[in-house]
Parts: C-alpha cells; sequence; structure tokens
C-alpha cells in the first residue's frame, strides 16, 4: 500500500541518513510530509517536503519541497525550487536536494510579487554543470547583500533562468508560439490528420494547435462500430451519438518523433478523454471540464464523478438518465467505461506503441511485453511469446475496429500518426472491453465469454473495481430496473443457500459475524433500543460506535443486525436496528411473552461483524452471504428510499442509508450487480413494481417524472415485446455471450441459408436449468462443461420445443433448504416481491436439427455459436389469487407484428399453447408476409426509447468502411464537418503561401467592432476605482511560484482563444501584485436573465477580485464580485452568489479545493455557476452599479461555509 510504503521509507531513512549532511529527519504535521536538515559546514537549513496525495506514491506522486526559514539565501531556494522531485523515493527526495544545496553558494535577493510575463519557472531538473556556469558571479556577493536591480530578472526570489526543454505544470500551459502557422511540426501536424480522415474518422480542433495549447477530437459515429443491440443496451450507448477520442496537447501539437525523445516527460505532452456527444467534436467549455475530471479520477476514491454522469456519479432520480437523453443534446458525457480506457491511454498508450516500433510486437506482444518489464530490467533476447499474432478470431469486428495503422509499412516514428494510433487502440479496448479486465488491463483468461466487461480473477483488481467505482451504478439499476435486481438477488440467495455458489465476493474487505461464536452477552432494552453489555473479566470486546453486530435470543433462535449508533457509554449501547420481522420478540409491540427481565428486557448473547470474508471456508463464505443478503431492506424499499432521500442533481448513494444497510452488504450488493456478465432487461410488470404514485405521497418535483416514467413502462407493457403463450410466467429479455456473439450467431445463420435454402433459418426452443445454476449461467453464458442430468443423448445445450418438458428440468421448489440456512421452509429471498419458483430462458437456434447432436427427444446441440438466447422467463411461487388482480402476468396479447415459425418446429408454451414471438424478438430476419429472408447491414433509425427498458433487436448495425480525404458524410445522419476543421487539414499549404504568421492577434480590435452595444470589450475597466493590496507580508516562495505558474498558462490561453468562447478576462498590465487580480467574466448566454439584466443596467461584464493566502496551492484562493451587485437569494436571486458578493460553492472551500486543480477550470466552474438557472437564475439588483465591499464578502463567505458544513481554509483571515 502506497502510505505503508511512505511510512516505511521514512523510518528507513530516519535509521540511516541517505546523505553525511543531512541529520534530524522527522514526520511533519502534516500527513505525507516530514522534514530535515541540511548542514554544510554552516548552520543548518530546515527543508520541508510535501506529499499531497499518498496514494500515488512512490510511482506518480508530485512533490512540493521548500525552506522552512525566511532567511536563506536565494540560490539555495533556487536550488530547492528547481529540484525535479516527483515520482522519486524519500531516500532520493533527500539525497537529491542536499546534494543540490551543498553546491550552492549563499546569496540573498529582494523578494518581489510583481508579475513578469518572461517568467519561466517551469523546469525542476538541475544541470550541475550548467548551474556551476551561472552561478560564476554570485562570489562578488555576500550573505549580506541584497539586489534590487530590475536587471536580474527574478519575481519572487526566484531567477527565471530555466531549462531550454521545461514542461508546463498547469491545465493548459503552453510552450512556444501560438500561431499554427509557424510552428515547426505543422507539416507532421497535417500529416496525421489527413491519415486519421482518410481512415474513415472525423477530426475535430478546439483551440489554437499546432503550437499553442489546444484540443484535437476525433469522433467516430457509434453504430458504425458494428456493436450488436444488446451489447448497446447493456453498455447503454445511443447508436446515433459520436464515440469521441479528445486530445489535449498543453504545449502545442507534439509528433510521435518528438514524443519518442522522452518518452517519460512525453506523458505531459498529450492526455486523452473518451466521452461521446451528438456532435463529432465538444465544445471548448466542454473540453476543459473533461480533463479537469481526468485529474481528479485518482482523488475520487469512492467513484463519485459529479461532470460526466454517466460513469455512476450524479444522477437524476426524478428524470431521465444520461443514457436516455436526445441524440440531439450537445452534451459532451462519459461512456460507462471512459474512466478505466482514459488511463489505460494516458499511462501506456506511448509506451506500447514505441515497443511495437522497436520490436516489431502486435498490440498483444506489446502489451505483455509492458506487463513484463516495464521497470524491471530487460534481457537482450526477446522471446518469441511477444511475436504471436495479434487478435486471433476478431474477423466478425468492424473493419474500423480491425485497422492497424502500426502494420503498415511504418518503419520509423516519423512516419507513425499519433492520433490515428491512438484512436484505433481506443477502439479496441473499447469495443473488445468484455475480452480486458477493467483495472489491470490484461486479457481475461476465462472460459467463457460476457456481455459486460469486467474485472481479472486478480483480488486486489476486483477490490480497485468496486472501490474506484468503475462498475455500474447499481443504485441506477435499483431505480429503473428494480425486478432485475430483485432476480439477481434471488438467484445468488438460492444458489449460495443450495451449496452451488463457486465465485465469491473476495478481495473486498468484506467483515461478517463468525457463525457459532458469542462476542459477548447482554440484556436488550426494548423499549429503548438499548443494549447492556455483560462486562466480565478476560472479556476484551467492546462497541463502539459504528460497528455491526448480530444478537441473538438466549430464549429462543431469534436473531437481529444491529448498527451501534451511539457507543460512547459503553458498556451502554444505543442501537438501530436493520431488517427484521416486525413481529419479532425484538419489538416492544410484538405482544409475545418472551421470559424477559421486567417487561421490556431480553437476554441476549451479540456477535461483532469482526471476521475476514476471505479467511472463512467456502460452506461459511455462502452461510455468510445469505445471512448477509437477509439483512437488507426489499429492493421496493431501496429504490422509494433512493427517490424521497435524494435531491435533484445529488448523488444517488445507499451509503447514506448506513443504520439500514451494513458496508459488507452494501458491498455485496454491488458485487452481485456488478458481476452480472449478461444484459437482462425487464418488460413486464410484476405485482410489487411501483406503478403509480398517488397525489402526496412524493414531493410535487419528484411527482411529475415519476409519472412519466410509470406511463412509459406502461407502454412496455402493452407493447411488442411479450411472447404470447407464457401465461403466470415474468418475462425478460435475456442476451448472454461476448459483444460479437451476436455477429457470429448472424453468420451462422447467413452461412446454413446459402447452404441449404432454409424457408425458415431459425427455431425457437426452450431451456430449462434448476434455480441454483442460474446466477453462473447469467454470468458464464449456456455451455456444456458440466453435467447437471446426465448426458443420456450426447454432449451439448440441451433444448426442447415443449416448454413443459424444460419445466420437468427446473426441479421447482418443494423445499429449497439444503444446507439448513434461513427458516425451514424458505424457499426464496425472504424480501423478495418476485419469489421466483422456477426459471427457464427461450433460445433461438439455427434450423438445421439434422445436424443436431440429437434431434428427438430432446434437441442437443453442441455448436454454441448456433444458439443465441433472446428471452428469461421466471414463474414466481406466489399464489394464484395474488397474480390475479394483474392480467399483464397472466397473459400476454398476441403481437401486432409476429415472427412466423417453421410449421414443423413450432415451441409450445403453458398448457400447449402455440407460442406467438414478436418479430422484435429476431435480429436476423425481415419479415413481409411469410417471406422468409436474411437481413443484411444497414443503417438504423435513431433510438428515441429509454435506453435500459428494452432490445431493439431489428437489424444489424452498419459495419462501417474506410473513407476518402474530403468525404464528409460519415454514414447514416452524418454531422457535418465545420469548415474550420476542413480548413485545418490543409493549414502546411497555407503557411508555404503565405509565409508570414495569420494568427488569432487582434481579437480585441474584431470584438470592439460587433454590432451589440454591450459586447464586452478588453482593457476598459477603470482600476483606479479598485482597492488594490499592498505587497502581502505573507508571501511565501512556494505558493508565489505556483501563482506565477498559473497566471503565465491563464494569459497564454487568453491569447490564442477567442474571448466571447473563454467567457473571462485578465487584463495583466493591471497586475502589480500576484496575490491579487481582477479578473471580468463576460458574454454571456444573451437568453439568460443575467444576460438581459446586464444589458438593462449597461454592464458589459462581472468584475471579480481573486486573493490568494500563503498556503496556496494548499488552500483555495477567495473569490469575491466587486460589482455589480447581484439579486440575494432571499429575494429570488441565484448564481451561487452569496448577499455579500461571495460565492457559494464548495470548490472554493478546504472541504472542495484540490492542490491539484487549475484556475482554468476554477474559472469554468464559477462561470457555469453564474449560468445556473437552478433553482433561481442570477439576477442583478435593481437601482444602479453599487459595489460589494470585501468585509461583506467575507462575513457572507464564512456564513455560507456554516450553513452548509464547508472547511474555511485556515489563511482566510489573512487574505481579507
Amino acid at each position: 500500500m502506497p502510505r505503508k510504503a511512505f511510512v516505511a521509507d521514512l523510518q528507513q531513512v530516519q535509521s540511516h541518513s541517505p546523505h553525511p549532511s543531512v541529520s534530524c529527519i522527522e514526520k511533519g504535521e502534516d500527513d505525507g510530509s516530514f522534514t530535515f536538515k541540511v548542514a554544510d559546514g554552516t548552520l543548518p537549513i530546515e527543508i520541508t517536503v510535501l506529499i499531497p496525495e499518498l496514494s500515488d506514491y512512490p510511482s506518480e506522486h508530485e512533490c512540493f519541497l521548500y525552506a522552512t526559514a525566511e532567511n536563506v539565501p536565494e540560490s539555495i531556494s533556487k536550488a530547492i525550487e528547481n529540484i525535479n522531485a516527483r515520482a522519486k523515493k524519500i531516500a532520493d527526495i533527500i539525497s537529491i536536494t542536499a546534494t543540490a544545496i551543498c553546491s550552492k553558494r549563499g546569496i540573498k535577493r529582494q523578494h518581489s510579487t510583481e508579475y513578469d510575463p518572461e517568467y519561466d519557472d517551469d523546469s525542476m531538473d538541475i544541470d550541475e554543470d550548467e548551474e556551476e556556469q551561472t552561478d560564476q558571479t554570485d562570489e562578488y556577493y555576500d550573505e549580506g547583500d541584497f539586489g534590487d536591480s530590475e536587471e536580474d530578472g527574478s519575481i519572487a526570489g526566484w531567477s527565471t533562468t530555466a531549462s531550454e526543454n521545461g514542461l508546463a505544470i498547469g491545465d493548459s500551459q503552453v510552450a512556444g508560439s501560438t500561431d499554427p502557422l509557424q510552428c515547426e511540426c505543422i507539416k507532421e501536424f497535417c500529416l496525421d490528420l489527413r491519415a486519421v480522415k482518410s481512415a474513415g474518422f472525423k477530426v475535430g480542433v478546439l483551440g489554437n494547435l499546432p503550437g499553442g495549447s489546444g484540443y484535437l477530437a476525433i469522433s467516430i459515429r457509434i453504430s458504425k462500430l458494428g456493436i450488436s443491440d444488446e451489447a448497446m443496451t447493456a453498455w447503454r450507448l445511443n447508436p446515433d451519438k459520436y464515440l469521441v477520442l479528445l486530445m489535449h496537447y498543453p504545449s502545442g501539437y507534439k509528433p510521435l518523433s518528438a514524443m519518442a525523445k522522452d518518452s517519460y516527460t512525453a506523458k505531459k505532452w498529450v492526455q486523452v478523454y473518451v466521452g461521446t456527444s451528438s456532435r463529432y467534436k465538444p465544445s471548448l467549455q466542454e473540453a476543459i471540464a473533461a480533463f479537469t475530471k481526468v485529474k481528479k479520477f485518482k482523488e475520487d476514491q469512492d467513484g463519485n464523478l459529479h461532470v460526466f454522469k454517466s460513469e455512476g456519479g450524479k444522477l437524476d432520480v426524478h428524470g431521465l438518465s444520461d443514457s436516455q437523453v436526445d441524440a440531439n443534446s450537445p452534451i459532451f458525457e462519459g461512456t460507462f467505461i471512459s474512466r478505466p480506457v482514459s488511463e489505460l491511454l494516458n499511462e501506456r498508450l506511448l509506451a506500447l506503441t514505441l515497443y511495437r516500433v522497436s520490436y516489431g510486437f502486435g498490440w498483444d506482444g506489446s502489451e505483455m511485453f509492458y506487463e513484463d518489464f516495464q521497470g524491471r530490467e530487460r534481457s537482450d533476447i526477446i522471446d518469441d511469446i511477444y511475436y504471436k499474432k495479434d487478435d486471433e478470431g476478431i474477423v466478425n469486428l468492424a473493419p474500423l475496429v480491425q485497422a492497424d495503422i502500426l502494420q503498415s509499412n511504418c518503419k520509423s516514428h516519423d512516419d507513425i500518426p499519433f492520433p490515428l494510433v491512438a484512436m484505433q487502440y481506443m477502439l479496441r479496448h473499447f469495443v473488445r472491453c468484455t475480452e480486458f479486465c477493467l483495472v489491470c488491463h490484461n486479457k481475461i483468461d476465462a472460459n467463457f465469454e460476457a456481455l459486460k466487461p469486467y474485472v481479472c480473477s486478480k483480488p486486489l483488481c476486483l477490490y480497485q473495481y468496486m472501490a474506484l467505482g468503475f462498475g455500474p451504478s447499481m443504485e441506477y439499476e435499483i431505480l429503473d430496473q428494480p425486478s432485475v435486481i430483485d432476480l439477481l438477488i434471488s438467484f445468488c440467495w438460492v444458489s449460495a443457500s443450495h451449496g452451488k455458489l463457486s465465485e465469491f465476493p473476495t478481495g473486498l474487505n468484506l467483515v461478517v459475524p463468525m457463525p457459532g461464536f458469542s462476542s459477548g452477552t447482554g440484556n436488550f432494552d426494548r423499549s429503548q433500543q438499548e443494549l447492556s453489555a455483560d462486562v466480565m473479566e478476560g472479556n476484551s470486546a467492546r462497541l463502539n460506535t459504528g460497528d455491526w453486530i448480530i444478537m441473538t435470543s438466549l430464549s429462543g433462535s431469534e436473531s437481529l443486525h444491529c448498527r451501534v449508533v451511539d457507543g460512547d457509554y459503553f458498556p451502554k449501547v444505543r442501537l438501530a436496528i436493520a431488517a427484521s420481522n416486525p413481529h419479532s420478540i425484538f419489538y416492544a409491540d410484538s405482544g409475545k411473552d418472551v421470559g424477559i427481565i421486567g417487561d421490556m428486557k431480553i437476554q441476549v448473547s451479540f456477535t461483532i461483524y469482526d471476521r475476514n470474508f476471505d479467511e472463512l471456508s467456502d460452506g461459511v463464505k455462502r452461510n455468510s452471504i445469505v445471512q448477509m443478503l437477509e439483512t437488507l431492506p426489499s429492493v421496493n424499499e431501496m429504490r422509494e428510499w433512493l427517490i424521497m432521500n435524494t435531491k435533484v442533481g445529488e448523488e444517488v448513494s445507499l451509503k447514506t442509508w448506513r443504520n439500514k444497510i451494513s458496508p459488507s452488504a452494501l458491498l455485496l450488493l454491488r458485487w452481485i450487480v456488478a458481476s452480472n456478465r449478461s444484459c437482462i432487461v425487464q418488460i413486464d410488470q410484476t405485482p410489487d413494481d411501483p406503478m403509480d404514485y398517488k397525489q402526496g405521497d412524493v414531493p410535487p418535483d419528484v411527482a411529475s417524472s415519476a409519472m412519466e416514467e410509470t406511463k412509459e413502462k406502461k407502454k412496455i407493457i402493452l407493447g411488442e415485446e411479450r411472447v404470447h403463450g407464457m401465461d403466470g410466467w415474468i418475462q425478460f429479455r435475456f442476451a448472454m455471450g461476448a459483444p460479437d456473439k451476436e455477429q457470429r450467431f448472424v453468420n451462422e445463420v447467413r452461412s446454413t441459408v446459402e447452404t441449404n435454402a432454409l424457408a425458415f433459418p431459425t427455431i425457437f426452443a426452450f431451456h430449462g436449468s434448476p434455480l441454483p445454476n442460474w446466477h453462473s449461467i447469467i454470468r458464464e453464458g449456456l455451455h456444456f462443461r458440466e453435467t447437471a442430468h446426465g448426458r443420456a443423448y450426447g454432449h451439448g445445450v440441451y433444448h426442447s420445443l415443449d416448454a413443459s418438458v424444460s419445466l420437468g428440468y427446473t426441479n421447482s421448489y418443494r423445499n429449497y433448504n439444503a444446507n439448513g440456512i434461513g427458516s425451514n421452509n424458505q424457499k426464496w429471498w425472504s424480501k423478495s416481491h418476485l419469489c421466483i419458483n422456477s426459471a427457464m430462458c427461450l433460445n433461438e437456434v439455427v434450423n438445421l436439427p439434422n445436424e443436431f447432436v440429437s434431434k428427438s427427444p430432446h434437441l442437443v446441440v453442441d455448436k454454441v455459436d448456433w444458439i443465441q438466447t433472446r428471452y428469461l422467463f421466471v414463474q414466481t411461487g406466489r399464489p394464484p389469487t395474488a397474480l390475479s388482480h394483474n392480467p399483464s402476468v397472466q397473459a400476454a396479447p398476441i403481437p401486432l407484428r409476429t415472427l412466423p415459425q417453421d410449421p414443423g418446429m413450432t415451441p409450445r408454451g403453458i398448457n400447449q399453447k402455440t407460442l406467438v414471438i414478436p418479430e422484435t424478438a429476431s435480429t436476423v430476419r425481415t419479415r413481409s408476409g411469410n417471406n422468409q429472408t436474411v437481413s443484411q447491414p444497414k443503417p438504423s433509425p435513431a433510438k428515441k426509447s429509454r435506453i435500459g427498458t428494452k432490445i431493439k433487436g431489428i437489424v444489424k448495425r452498419g459495419l462501417g468502411s474506410t473513407g476518402l480525404l474530403g468525404q464528409d458524410d460519415d454514414g447514416y445522419s452524418s454531422c457535418a464537418t465545420d469548415q474550420e476543421d476542413r480548413d485545418i487539414l490543409s493549414i502546411d499549404e497555407k503557411a508555404i503561401l503565405e509565409g508570414q504568421n495569420t494568427s488569432l492577434k487582434g481579437k480585441e480590435k474584431q470584438i470592439a467592432k460587433t454590432k451589440n452595444p454591450n459586447a464586452f470589450i478588453p482593457g476598459n475597466l477603470a482600476i483606479g476605482s479598485i482597492q488594490l493590496l499592498a505587497e502581502p507580508s505573507y508571501a511565501s516562495p512556494l505558493a508565489t511560484k505556483r501563482i506565477n505558474q498559473e497566471l503565465r498558462a491563464l494569459v497564454k490561453i487568453q491569447e490564442c482563444h477567442e474571448l466571447e468562447e473563454l467567457g473571462w478576462y485578465i487584463n495583466r498590465d493591471s497586475i502589480e501584485n500576484v496575490y491579487q487580480w481582477i479578473v471580468e467574466f463576460h458574454s454571456f448566454d444573451p437568453n439568460l436573465p443575467l444576460a438581459k439584466d446586464m444589458v438593462k443596467h449597461k454592464v458589459n461584464s462581472i468584475v471579480m477580485e481573486v486573493r490568494f493566502g500563503k498556503d496556496f496551492p494548499m488552500t483555495p484562493p477567495f473569490f469575491r464580485i466587486i460589482g455589480p451587485r447581484f439579486l440575494p437569494f432571499q429575494r429570488g436571486g441565484g448564481g451561487h452568489v452569496t448577499a455579500g458578493g461571495a460565492l457559494c460553492m464548495e470548490l472554493l472551500t478546504n472541504s472542495g479545493w484540490s492542490a491539484v486543480s487549475s484556475l482554468e477550470s476554477v474559472f469554468l466552474q464559477i462561470r457555469l455557476a453564474l449560468c445556473s438557472v437552478e433553482p433561481n437564475p442570477a439576477r442583478l439588483e435593481a437601482g444602479g452599479n453599487s459595489s460589494y465591499s470585501p468585509h461583506e464578502a467575507k462575513d457572507a463567505f464564512i456564513r455560507a461555509c456554516r450553513t452548509h458544513g464547508w472547511q474555511v481554509p485556515p489563511d482566510f483571515n489573512s487574505i481579507i
């Protein structure tokens, strides 16, 4: 673990100093910090080192160093700040620092806080020879001298000398020329983009590339990727949207030849993010927000992302989910695997590409080589295993997915278009995501196929998958498909209770009570819900707040799971009871005589949840799983709680229901949902499924959207999805196998039709299996590796045309209590509203019975690619009277459009009814009367239905084709390429013709000429009316350096982007003190009430002041509005502006701030907050353009922090 490694390394250097001049190595006051002293024959200098993210230690962490004393010679301070301690161990940090300090002579210079646009401190690498030369002039000074000449080029006491190869740290730091026509790599840039275009992708540019900071968008319409309809549904993809690879070049475009020279630092030259959009490229603001979130991937350990909601963060429980948004929505959002794929590309793509070019590997060999030798010594002899042929068996994938530019005649780095390599590699892991582990990215060595991506068998991968939130949102599934969640829990319960469960949630740090073990005894007060534990000598069991226990009555066998909500007064503790029977003896009003002490106390024993699940035997694990599942509330209770306790826009999470669901039970539930590799879609309504909300049952903001959701579900029930002839059985659409399984099935059908001239290419048949098997079936698919009922008719998957025959193989319960778990007569999960008694599936099979292993009395098929699952039927164990009020469960209407069946192979349902199958059940046949033909791939119309409610399997998606340069149409319903993106492909020719700079200079004049009389004109703000601060006495070297970096980055971004696009402006000429900035926010959407008020009051910008504290970037800067005044919230205002002009945003407090946040991203989020119309839009106060005072803002900021429970920055009082 990173923290353990940090502690161990610190202890090692404390016992043995890594440098002779270093002493007094101590742990610092802050987490991740330590101090040491360096003495070189003079007074010792104390150095403080801070590693803000210990989770990244020791391979990827950032590191800050500074001298604790204020009178440190400037040459030593300079040496410290230039040290590159990133990703170095503690011993190396100390050794490098001590060596640098001992080589310096002491010179002290004036500390200045003036802004110098030429200041460059990006490089932190030390070149000892160069430093020795530059410091020769230092011998003319002694320590008492103070240089105050402006010619020394220093800012805040730091020399401006920097390495020529210095790299920027800020989000959008720009290096070199910002004019695309003056960049050295313009030719390579255009060649690379033309190669991308010729390969069939759309190309878009955001920003000023190639010499300045910018974004490159490469996209393809999802419908062209050959992904099956079943996978589209399982992955929540809209086929009419674009899959976008967004590449961020903060220091200008770099071809592969430039990055190959220094593959380590090249990682800072380009970052990527994968998302979807209705257009072929996102907006500039969306691009900035995307990479802001990329930087926080490793910060959020619970996976709750708040920008790209479809990755598991905020979900609107009262409206449509992200994937249900119309395809025309301009939102650029993450996909179900954006996070792991983006991290894979950012961490490994460059190294993998260089391996392939250097050694001639394929992608498989390159990935194996990376795994085996990354960070290790390599042998001169390369094993043949790395040269194995790539991707055998991918012939069913779309040509765009199979394409590999590195297999062509690319002999050197100069010939390789890296953006195209990145796009093709991304498609490899996106379309084939089920073949790779989502955490370690290695190929999954499994003997089954999956429709949904998952992790490999390594326990660490499973832990990270669950802890980091890579899986699907369990809460969203509960809200959208409660019966599917009930189904998954029921299958797991019966598999565990029947002793069939073989795959366990190991590696998740689950803690459970040990069966048969007692931690102590005591008396439980039923009226007060308090436990008084018996304290006996030698019994060390103590109950603390947050502990979970199971109590068992000593006078009977009843048990109760509880959470300790107050353990401060042990041995008396207050409890919160989880799920239990309301008639239990543990309730005061149960009316049961329990032989109690007094009237309200019960003698109990209790067992603490303190045993590691991984250490238990398999039998005890199954017992614990059943026990944990019985503590869960019902799925409908969880759904109702989520709706009633989640406000619009808030994170949807069951974690906050901590008194009802134990952490172990919640993790188990997440594992059950996330490990399901099949696609199960609810198309039936069960008696207990939520239908309509009565007026007053839900809040007003919930009712309307809930009603709409209910109406849509009713439409599905009455629609064309259900099979007629399965009376009394609940129906689900069901798909299993790899994403290309459907295409393999289609290919088999086409082949048999061409060979045998079949009138009916396929038939439908039932497959029945005992309930304990279904937990593994939905994860591994149908196979015949194990024998459940003998193999009298050969090896293969057994089917029957008669549902009653398959029903006989389901072993419907009479008593499913093989392990003695639960009550004696318990047949299913006690909280289930499905109460499943039997299950079987309906499969579509290639209609060649003469080639089956057996065709009588059973259909035995040994070719798995001839079988495709279509429906899952489950029978409830409820009495028939419980279903009589719901006709939709008893009988499905005959579909209007049916699928004709082979008269000799027609399936029969319940009570020998002829099965009538809707035409949407098959993807391989088109229907026109009785004429049965196999469909060819063709474009499909846009799907407007709710993703996750049904599968539209009418046609196979087009497989796409490579396009030629100049072709703009990428297929069905193409989005036209912007003219600027067409022009960018030939700017190298334009540069040759013009031979001069044609960049974005003169933007300010263009804006001034606009016809809008209220348009923002930079430089018109009267700075004299604003109180400017004197140089702060608290200015620190670390803060000054970081502020200068941020300011330089923002100024250069401002120079190469349209001001109207950015929406903010900094006048660099007005900054005399880098600890105080004046920022103007402008060019708001004219339809916003705020923009209309600005026009009315003749205001063209919102003026803000930014003040920085001594601890920046560890603490946030303070933002306040100077003017004009806003309408306060109490009077209907909004925009996150307080009554005193401060901003009410957690981001700007210690609770929400991150040291790696860039001010560019902060500006964007402030602008988005001002534009927000929820709950009220921002409005200007009527009656003038008066301003706020600093003290108003200070008081308002503190009030806002107290109201929301946010932490005020510790250096706040020194700022204002």
